[in-house]
């Protein structure tokens, strides 16, 4: 299997568990030669990997019972943690040290 392979794979299962996938040129920053990024602009940079605005109407969403602080120690939390695990049956995301 090359990376390509796994990629789309992965890509797959993302989606038969009901995740969007976007294509990443559409999301990205501006280009380091000064060209245009994408059209739905996502991420201020590369190194920007979370989502924030897509993670903020999730929380709200499912936790609608806690405040708005509360999604503000996510996010300062997702920041420090060094890895992340998808378990299915618990939900998207379980940090680990």
């Amino acid at each position: 299997m090359n990376e390509e392979e796994l990629e789309n794979r992965c890509l797959d299962w993302f989606r038969k568990g009901g995740w969007d996938v976007l294509y990443g040129p559409d999301i990205a920053p501006d280009l380091p030669d000064g060209k245009a990024g994408g059209t739905d602009l996502q991420r201020d940079d590369y190194a920007q990997v979370m989502l924030k605005h897509d993670l903020e109407v999730a929380f709200t969403r499912i936790n609608r019972h806690l405040p708005h602080e509360c999604f503000d120690q996510v996010v300062s939390s997702s920041r420090r943690q060094k890895a992340w695990i998808w378990l299915p049956t618990t939900g998207p995301f379980i940090a680990c040290c």
